[in-house]
């Protein structure tokens, strides 16, 4: 731990963190997909995500703002009413 220096625990956990980011953006993604079917459905999951987001949010985080980017781009580019 000396030779990789202090803050190389948390450099490992702030990439661990983006990492998982990813990985929910592409799930919100693909469970858009699986509900487009149903508009109703998809609008309900990403109306209860979102609240739950909001809910549950601390100063200072960008999850919200980043589900709503990754709700609004699948949207409008791969989900056609």
């Amino acid at each position: 731990p000396y030779i990789l220096g202090r803050d190389f625990a948390k450099e490992e956990m702030k990439e661990e963190v983006v990492q998982l980011g990813v990985q929910l953006s592409l799930y919100v993604a693909q469970s858009m997909f699986v509900l487009c079917d149903d508009i109703h459905s998809v609008l309900l999951f990403c109306y209860k995500l979102l609240s739950d987001a909001t809910r549950y949010q601390h100063r200072g985080n960008l999850v919200t703002e980043r589900l709503l980017r990754v709700i609004h781009y699948v949207y409008l580019k791969d989900i056609k009413p």
